[in-house]
C-alpha cells in the first residue's frame, strides 16, 4: 500500500498540523484516511518534499513549545511529595522528548538520542527547576 500514496499538499499539511497539536506519528498514521508511516518518512527523505520536510520540523518545533508550556502547568499543579515526584517524571519525559526534537533540528551527529543544552533550560533555570536527568536524588 505505501507505494500506492501519492504525496499531495494538503494530506502532508494535515500530517504536519497534527504533529504540532501533539498526536504521535504512529497515532496519525494508524487513521485509514492518513499514509502509512513508512510513506511519510520516505517524504521526509524525498528531495522532491523539501517543503513538507520544512512543514514537519516546523511541525515537531511547535510541538516541543507545546511541551515546554504543559512543564510549567505540571509543577504548577503539583501540590505534595507524592504529586512532585509524578511530576518530574512526567517532566523528565517531556524534556526528552523537546531535546530529541531540538538535537533533530539541529542536525546532531546522535540522531537526537543524547543530552545538550538549548534555550529551553534558560526558562526552566528562571522557573527554578533543574532541567537535568532525574537521578533519584531530592
Amino acid at each position: 500500500m505505501a507505494d500506492k500514496v501519492r504525496y499531495r499538499k494538503a494530506l502532508g499539511l494535515e500530517v504536519c498540523k497534527r504533529i504540532a497539536m501533539g498526536e504521535s506519528l504512529r497515532e496519525i498514521c494508524s487513521r485509514p484516511e492518513m499514509p502509512p508511516r513508512e510513506v511519510v518518512l520516505g517524504w521526509l527523505f524525498d528531495d522532491r518534499r523539501a517543503g513538507f520536510r520544512e512543514a514537519y520540523g516546523n511541525a515537531r518545533r511547535a510541538h516541543a513549545e507545546m511541551l515546554m508550556d504543559e512543564l510549567i502547568a505540571i509543577i504548577d499543579t503539583a501540590a505534595d511529595r507524592d504529586a512532585m515526584a509524578l511530576a518530574k517524571v512526567r517532566m523528565d519525559v517531556r524534556r526528552w522528548v523537546i531535546d530529541r526534537s531540538m538535537r533533530r533540528d539541529e542536525g546532531s551527529s546522535d540522531g537526537g538520542s543524547g543530552g545538550g543544552r538549548y534555550g529551553y533550560e534558560a526558562a526552566l533555570s528562571a522557573l527554578g527547576l533543574d532541567s537535568g536527568p532525574t537521578d533519584g536524588a531530592e
